[in-house]
């Protein structure tokens, strides 16, 4: 028996500058994901709040008719002097919420936040608000999402164009969340989706997560739709090289009782002469939020891709064969649909239901005489969170998630393979409250219906393991623990730590290189955290971390026959560690609206596999 070992650092660094744009402003504009190219751009942005203005108003008022008014009011006919009335408060150095600079979470409120992750996690979580993404000018969501602290973004050109990670954690990729619906399959809608649509992008670096996602092997990135509190409209539009232009406008209105908001853009490019890289692509957005009475809050949001776009041909090193392919998704059509409720009974219950639906096709068309084939796929979803309260210091949350995908043609590298997943998720997780401290301890079972799956694969290629099929079979149930806590250092600094213990389902229609059924994956992780925050200069946080894989499967990329005569993959145990830390800083907005930011990544992992 031989062991194979590899080791593999990975280094990080990321640093840059956001500033206050004007109401109307020229500034660089990265249209296009696949060329990043500095062009100029122009963008107006106009904002009015008469909801805050009259709360405002009438706050005011109302101090003076009380004084007026009140007991032991004077006689009309006396000079009245009233008294003066003092507001202080204190500008925080990391500004929260959803139209800031900065990435510092929401203050904790779970009534508002039913999947809200353990305490212990928030120094690994990044938050990025509408007014940071504009700022910065990265129209689409990959690009928004670049500066988080070791985000890894890779270009491929082929059918998956972009591929989003942190912490180096593939295979499986990012679970994606848009207004708290999880859906299985978000890749192709990743690449086109316009950020301009959204209010806040949240991303849990941590593979820690229990609410989010059924099984959070790579992190999480949870997508918040635009929902204005005032008016607004703002429309932005860039140009550039290679017969690139990017337009889209937004409009918006909301108070609290209702709100409306709709987007529409248009991206398009011609790409590099001779490399059949052209795209077209169309989005729309539409949200209505209504609340009928104070404890019920309903919304409805619509997401819509149109388009087409060319496969972008190979250079050397790859063969002659790859870089001859002419290829495209000539059109493709894309459909997300999230209905979400909320109702809130006072201080000690809420109930959340959320249901999502989700279409996409897309028709790849081959160099002649090939012909083409249609890519077709759609999941439907459930999520349904319980909160109660049974003491001021104490919040128990009950999740169930039910998700089924369907795609009958197969689509990218297993096409025309089908497969047709059904997940099932329950989740109960208790949160404690002792002066400074937020303890957090939770519990998670999930298991998926295989009715039928073909989309075995080593890095997204199918290989040898494109005869592999597994049909009609439940996996096992997999378990997950997690415990967690922040504490209250002092007035500047706050620790972080959570650690989760759970399986990893061994892949179905598998054997081992001595032809017996793969164990289940163990991994345990660990996540520590500081955040120091100073008011007169910003924030940084430091953050270590650590995965450890024990029986983790490994693809030999060969296939025998099982016990039935259909053909298996062959694997092998190994064991991987992951290590590493995550530096970030970020001053306070400085005069004129300028910050500074600076992050750093570094880590280590090993893989020893026998066999």
């Amino acid at each position: 028996m031989a062991t194979r070992s590899e080791r593999n650092p990975r280094h990080r660094c990321g640093w840059g500058l956001a500033r206050r744009a004007s109401n109307v402003s020229m500034s660089p504009a990265s249209v296009s994901s696949r060329h990043r190219r500095v062009t100029p751009g122009i963008s107006a942005v106009f904002r009015t709040h008469p909801v805050t203005h009259f709360f405002r108003r009438s706050t005011v008022a109302l101090l003076l008719a009380t004084q007026l008014t009140g007991a032991g009011a004077p006689d009309a006919n006396q000079p009245t002097r009233l008294p003066e009335i003092v507001v202080t408060g204190e500008r925080s150095a990391v500004e929260l919420g959803a139209d800031s600079l900065f990435r510092g979470l929401p203050p904790r409120d779970l009534r508002k936040q039913l999947l809200a992750e353990s305490p212990g996690l928030d120094a690994a979580t990044s938050l990025l608000g509408a007014e940071e993404i504009r700022w910065r000018n990265t129209p689409l969501l990959l690009d928004a999402m670049s500066h988080v602290p070791g985000a890894w973004m890779e270009t491929r050109g082929r059918k998956e164009k972009q591929l989003f990670s942190v912490r180096g954690q593939r295979y499986p990729y990012p679970d994606f969340l848009l207004d708290g619906a999880w859906f299985r399959s978000f890749t192709e809608t990743a690449f086109h989706f316009s950020s301009a649509n959204l209010g806040q992008i949240q991303i849990l670096r941590s593979s820690a997560g229990l609410l989010l996602t059924p099984e959070s092997l790579g992190g999480a990135v949870e997508l918040a739709p635009r929902d204005p509190r005032g008016r607004e409209f703002q429309v932005d539009a860039a140009g550039g090289t290679h017969g690139t232009f990017r337009s889209h406008v937004n409009h918006g209105e909301g108070g609290d009782r209702f709100g409306g908001a709709w987007g529409a853009g248009y991206v398009r490019t011609d790409g590099p002469a001779g490399r059949n890289a052209r795209e077209r692509v169309a989005d729309w957005y539409a949200r209505v939020r209504i609340q009928p009475t104070g404890a019920l809050t309903l919304g409805v949001s619509a997401f819509a891709l149109y388009g087409d776009r060319q496969l972008e041909t190979a250079l050397p090193p790859a063969d002659a064969a790859t870089r001859s392919r002419v290829e495209a998704f000539d059109p493709f059509r894309n459909h997300l649909l999230v209905a979400r409720a909320n109702y809130r009974r006072g201080d000690t219950a809420a109930t959340e239901a959320i249901v999502n639906f989700a279409h996409r096709e897309y028709t790849f068309r081959q160099t002649p005489p090939l012909p083409a084939n249609m890519e077709r796929d759609w999941e439907y979803g459930l999520r349904l969170t319980q909160l109660l309260r049974p003491a001021p210091t104490n919040t128990l949350r009950v999740s169930g998630l039910f998700n089924r995908w369907e795609c009958p043609t197969g689509k990218r590298f297993f096409w025309p393979r089908p497969a047709d997943l059904s997940t099932y998720t329950a989740a109960l997780v208790d949160e404690q409250t002792f002066g400074r401290a937020n303890l957090n301890l939770g519990y998670r079972v999930s298991r998926t219906y295989y009715a039928e799956f073909g989309g075995y694969a080593i890095e997204g290629a199918a290989g040898r393991l494109s005869t592999v099929r597994t049909s009609r079979t439940w996996e096992d149930p997999l378990h997950t623990i997690s415990a967690g806590a922040s504490v209250a250092l002092g007035q500047s600094w706050t620790g972080f730590v959570n650690s989760t213990w759970g399986h990893v389902a061994a892949p179905l229609s598998a054997l081992t290189t001595a032809l017996r059924r793969p164990e289940h994956e163990t991994r345990t992780k660990l996540d520590l955290g500081l955040r120091g925050t100073w008011p007169a200069y910003g924030e940084f946080t430091l953050t270590v971390f650590g995965v450890h894989q024990d029986d983790t499967t490994v693809y030999a990329n060969e296939t025998r026959r099982g016990p039935d005569g259909a053909p298996v993959a062959l694997v092998r145990n190994g064991l991987a560690r992951s290590h590493g830390f995550e530096g970030e800083t970020r001053t306070r907005r400085f005069a004129g609206g300028t910050q500074f930011f600076l992050n750093l990544v570094a880590m280590r992992t090993e893989l020893h596999v026998a066999g």
